[in-house]
């Protein structure tokens, strides 16, 4: 059987709970751009390979899905789609995508960060916190942005950054990615 992608995950996991207009509703509330023929072969590619049955009851049609928790490959991650799979009480395993540039280029990562929750900051490699400096609206979604103002005088400035400071940046619900 194929590796779903995260919209397959996410029509499979809310056809538990939903009738067919319910199930469309809430998917074009993530998926906004998707238009009819584009969900329907969805639904038909799930329903050939056995990962959801259709039925009609009562002058509605009702979808039933096999699959209790959902595994994804890390090139699915979407977390908007977690989001929306862990509000309708759905697990989830989707490993955490490695997107750092910095990584990729021999600098800190943001996994080598630490977010401290209780005090909503972030603990770099060196010890040093950074805070919670603004906010701001990134393809439907809020981010935080984390600094530390002392990064010009630190002796590990060249390996985190290539500016005057180091951001990080976390998404509002990044906690329930976190949990994954």
């Amino acid at each position: 059987m194929a590796e779903m992608t995260s919209l397959q995950l996410m029509i499979v996991e809310l056809a538990k709970c939903s009738s067919s207009s319910a199930l469309k509703s809430a998917v074009l509330s993530v998926h906004p751009h998707l238009n009819d023929g584009a969900y329907l072969a969805e639904l038909a590619t799930l329903q050939v390979e056995g990962r959801l049955v259709g039925e009609e009851a009562e002058g509605a049609w009702f979808f039933t899905s096999f699959i209790d928790d959902v595994v994804a490959g890390r090139g699915y991650y979407k977390g908007l789609e977690i989001l929306a799979c862990e509000q309708a009480g759905i697990t989830i395993f989707v490993p955490n995508p490695l997107t750092s540039g910095s990584k990729a280029e021999g600098r800190f990562g943001k996994q080598d960060f630490i977010y401290l929750a209780a005090s909503d900051e972030y603990r770099c490699p060196t010890g040093q916190l950074l805070i919670r400096r603004y906010s701001s609206m990134e393809d439907g979604m809020l981010l935080h942005c984390y600094c530390f103002s002392g990064c010009q005088s630190c002796a590990m400035h060249k390996q985190c950054t290539t500016g005057k400071e180091r951001r990080v940046k976390r998404w509002e619900h990044e906690a329930v990615v976190d949990a994954m």
